[in-house]
């Protein structure tokens, strides 16, 4: 007689299973977006506005919890956006090459779509096979875009109590959001100028009658 198994468990299992591949899905939307926003014009016209390592530190400094050093940015001591340590000469130590940001990607299939959706912006080198970030070419990006995808890479690098202290994620500005921020404030009941019962009461009690 075959064996049925606990069908609980089946069910969590399917459910995990479907969350998974929806969260993949957005992931790959987000990438995909990121491609088709560089091939229609996030990508500067000649002597239109380009990003350079400022505007990635900026960005960078501005997402909360971040800790940075010469090269690096950081959160929760995970790594989520750089610059490319570049291999210039095979017998000498890499160079650090400032006109390439190296910046974390939530999975692979996002990497690959950056790659495939406009491969003269983004990027990869057998140093980075098989490692969840892409490389960015800033010249070739607007700071728009740029900022979007480091914040997707501070959301795939913080660990889970870093994210739930800011909303999951960042807000749109860099700043954090807080998750009682704007929500879920309980206002003080307004009480009659004279100390009487607050606004709204007296309604209550009649209804509660009825």
């Amino acid at each position: 007689m075959p064996r049925r198994g606990n069908v609980g468990t089946r069910n969590r299992r399917g459910a995990v299973r479907d969350s998974l591949h929806r969260e993949r899905s957005e992931h790959l939307r987000t990438a995909e977006r990121f491609a088709r926003r560089s091939r229609r014009g996030a990508r500067p016209a000649a002597g239109g506005a380009v990003s350079d390592q400022h505007d990635v530190r900026r960005i960078a400094r501005a997402l909360p919890e971040t800790t940075e050093d010469a090269h690096h940015f950081r959160v929760g001591g995970k790594l989520f956006v750089w610059f490319y340590p570049e291999r210039v000469h095979p017998k000498k130590p890499r160079v650090i090459n400032y006109e390439v940001a190296v910046v974390a990607v939530p999975t692979l299939e996002d990497k690959g779509a950056l790659i495939a959706g406009d491969p003269e912006v983004f990027f990869t080198t057998s140093h980075y096979d098989g490692y969840k970030a892409v490389l960015v070419r800033l010249a070739r990006v607007e700071v728009g875009p740029l900022r979007e995808l480091i914040r997707v890479g501070w959301a795939a690098a913080a660990p889970p109590a870093v994210r739930a202290r800011h909303d999951a994620a960042p807000a749109r500005d860099g700043r954090s959001r807080s998750p009682t921020a704007k929500r879920g404030r309980a206002r003080p009941a307004r009480s009659s100028p004279r100390g009487g019962p607050a606004r709204g009461r007296p309604k209550a009690r009649r209804r509660a009658r009825s």
